[in-house]
């Protein structure tokens, strides 16, 4: 499985007017391992309405990709969906 890393829970917005209608864009960074020396940045969208962002950031940590995170659309592409990715759960992380 492969491996992501949620750093902070910051959110980027990004917005501007396109065809005289306004727009708005919410993303929070993470970052994937591969298994090579550095990992890469990936953006997970994070859902929006009127300009507002309505969901909650990934909480930092790791987390996993798992099977449930693919899928086909409808061009036959095949589709990674962050937001179905599972936390990683560290052995040993009992409250005394």
């Amino acid at each position: 499985m492969l491996r992501v890393e949620v750093k902070d829970t910051r959110i980027e917005k990004a917005s501007g007017v396109k065809d005289g209608k306004a727009w708005a864009s919410f993303k929070q960074s993470a970052w994937l391992h591969l298994g090579k020396p550095y990992p890469l940045e990936v953006k997970i969208r994070l859902k929006d309405k009127d300009g507002e962002c309505t969901e909650q950031p990934f909480p930092a940590g790791e987390y996993v990709i798992g099977p449930e995170c693919f899928w086909v659309d409808r061009f036959g592409n095949v589709v990674v969906d962050l937001k179905k990715m599972q936390p990683v759960k560290v052995a040993g992380s009992k409250v005394a």
